[in-house]
């Protein structure tokens, strides 16, 4: 809903409490993507080729160790709950065989790698 700003004797609207910038000033520059979000989106710098170990800040496995995750190439913000070693050599060697091997697992998708990283995920 828009409001149709009402000004009294101030610069703030007396309705939503809206200010119009100063005179010469320049808006926030955009939040730019952090190390991890940069890294996330672009397999290129990923150190295995088709997998990105992930691992959570806060969730906990059975054992009490930090949660595990991979993104996956082709697969954009969404996280297979899988560490690194539980893919065989050969699954990783075709593309046919690596999706079959992702359907083994539970998976979490997000909106964007923005949102990967404000939920907990971190590159291990």
């Amino acid at each position: 809903m828009s409001c149709d700003h009402k000004f009294i004797d101030s610069k703030r609207c007396l309705k939503c409490g809206w200010e119009p910038p100063a005179k010469g000033s320049k808006p926030p520059p955009p939040r730019l993507a952090s190390h991890e979000v940069l890294t996330m989106q672009t397999p290129s710098l990923w150190p295995f080729r088709v997998l990105l170990p992930l691992a959570h800040r806060t969730r906990v496995d059975a054992l009490g160790s930090p949660l595990c995750g991979v993104l996956a190439v082709g697969h954009r913000a969404t996280v297979f709950l899988a560490n690194v070693g539980d893919f065989e050599s050969l699954e990783l060697q075709s593309l046919s065989a690596f999706e079959r091997a992702l359907q083994r697992f539970e998976k979490v998708s997000y909106l964007s790698f923005s949102a990967l990283e404000a939920d907990g995920w971190r590159v291990d």
